[in-house]
C-alpha cells in the first residue's frame, strides 16, 4: 500500500476510536436488565442515570433509590427480568433470561390477587 492509503486508514480508525465513546454517551440504551443495572451502576451521576427513563417517567426513579444502587458495597444477589401480562380476571408473570440477545422463558406463573392488585395500582 502506498503512504497515502495508510494515512487514510489511520484517519478512519482514529475517527472510529473517537466516535465510539460519543455514541455510548449519547445514543446507547440498555437492551436488558443486566445492561440496565450496569448503566445505572456506572453512571456519572443521578442526572445521567435519569436519562435512562422514558420521557415523562423520570420522577418515578428517585435520587434516594439511585444512591442505594450506586453506593451499595455489594452487587445485587440477582438481576431478574420479567414481563407481566394482564387480562380482565387474571395476570401472569413471565421470567425471562436477562443479559441475552434473545429472550428465553424461564418460568410463567399466575399472579396471586394481592400482587395482581399491587401491579394494577403501580401502573396507573
Amino acid at each position: 500500500m502506498k503512504e497515502k492509503e495508510y494515512k487514510i486508514i489511520i484517519v478512519i480508525l482514529l475517527a472510529i476510536i473517537m466516535l465510539v465513546p460519543v455514541y455510548f454517551q449519547i445514543a446507547y440504551k440498555p437492551r436488558n436488565s443486566i445492561e440496565l443495572y450496569r448503566a445505572i451502576q456506572f453512571s456519572e451521576d443521578y442526572r445521567e442515570a435519569q436519562k435512562l427513563s422514558l420521557k415523562g417517567y423520570e420522577k418515578d426513579f428517585s435520587k434516594e433509590i439511585y444512591e442505594k444502587i450506586v453506593n451499595s458495597s455489594t452487587s445485587p444477589n440477582s438481576v431478574n427480568q420479567f414481563t407481566v401480562l394482564r387480562y380482565d380476571g387474571e395476570s401472569y408473570i413471565i421470567e425471562t433470561t436477562p443479559g441475552r440477545t434473545k429472550l428465553e422463558i424461564l418460568r410463567v406463573v399466575k399472579l396471586p390477587e394481592e400482587l395482581k392488585d399491587y401491579l394494577s395500582e403501580l401502573t396507573r
